[in-house]
C-alpha cells in the first residue's frame, strides 16, 4: 500500500468514530525512522522583479541513526530529531508545512517530527514578514 493510501486510511480511521478506542496509541507512536533536522536559507528572484528574497526553511527528514549528534533546541518541547543527521537512504515524499498567519514553524515541531519518523520530508518555511517574532518586533 502506498504511503498516501496509508495516510488517507489513518485519517479516515481517526475521524471515523469510536469503533476502536485503542487505536490512539498507535497513531501517536513515532514511526520506524530516526529523525534529522536542519535549517537552510533559499534565495530566489522575486516574481515582481524587485531583486531577490531569502526564505528560511526548517527541515525534518528520515535519517540514519545519529545518537551522538546534538538535538535541536525548540522553544516548547524536547526534540526527538538530531541536528544535521545523515539522511536515510531512499526516496521519500515531501510535505510543505505552513505555520499560518503570524505563527512560527517551530510551534508544531511535534507534528513535523512525527511525519519525518513515518518517512516524510517536511519543509516548514518562515513566512517572510509574517511570523509571531516579526510582529512582536515591529509592534
Amino acid at each position: 500500500m502506498s504511503r498516501i493510501a496509508r495516510l488517507a486510511l489513518v485519517l479516515l480511521v481517526a475521524c471515523g468514530g469510536d469503533d476502536d478506542p485503542d487505536l490512539l496509541p498507535e497513531l501517536e507512536a513515532l514511526g520506524e525512522h530516526p529523525v534529522g533536522f536542519t535549517q537552510m536559507s533559499v534565495t530566489y528572484d522575486r516574481p515582481d522583479g524587485r531583486g531577490d528574497r531569502s526564505l528560511e526553511l526548517l527541515v525534518w527528514y528520515p535519517s540514519e541513526p545519529a545518537e551522538d549528534l546534538e538535538r535541536p533546541r525548540y522553544p516548547y518541547r524536547t526534540a526527538v530529531a538530531r541536528l544535521d543527521a545523515p539522511p536515510a537512504a531512499g526516496v521519500f515524499p515531501v510535505v510543505a508545512f505552513s505555520h499560518g498567519h503570524q505563527g512560527a514553524p517551530d510551534v508544531s515541531t511535534f507534528f513535523c517530527e512525527h511525519l519525518a519518523s513515518h518517512g516524510y520530508v517536511v519543509f516548514a518555511p518562515t513566512h517572510t514578514g509574517n511570523t509571531t517574532a516579526r510582529m512582536v518586533r515591529t509592534a
